[in-house]
């Protein structure tokens, strides 16, 4: 089951149809046919009723597939939030050792004006 497969059956059923899904998903209507064909010989049932006079329908067991296949793409979707936000503004850690009187007189101070200027850097002290 790949990514290409579960893309082109969500667009079929959000776009009503091969036509349109494949102009959203740039991909030709025989590739868009052909990776749902794949994704059901895969999994050994069948998705879709196929009859060209009706509007797309899923069978009995396509309820269920796509249910949890919508989950999938949502997860999906969400690692590639998280991997976005991470590239434009990385979380990182700053461990800074000092000696103690230091730690407790002067770090305070510029650790509040590090991470008001930096909020994705995370100070560590420890004393040596």
């Amino acid at each position: 089951m790949t990514l290409t497969q579960i893309n082109s059956l969500l667009a079929v059923l959000d776009y009503g149809g091969f036509t349109e899904a494949s102009k959203r998903l740039f991909m030709t209507q025989s590739a868009v046919s052909q990776a749902i064909a794949a994704l059901e010989q895969e999994l050994g049932v069948n998705i879709l009723l196929r009859d060209r006079r009706k509007a797309i329908q899923l069978t009995t067991a396509g309820h269920r597939i796509v249910q949890h296949l919508r989950a999938i793409n949502r997860e999906v979707n969400a690692v590639k939030e998280i991997a976005e936000q991470e590239k434009q503004n990385p979380q990182r850690t700053l461990r800074l050792g000092c000696f103690p009187s230091v730690c407790a007189c002067i770090l305070p101070v510029v650790i509040r004006y590090f991470e008001i200027h930096h909020p994705n850097i995370k100070i560590i002290p420890f004393e040596e």
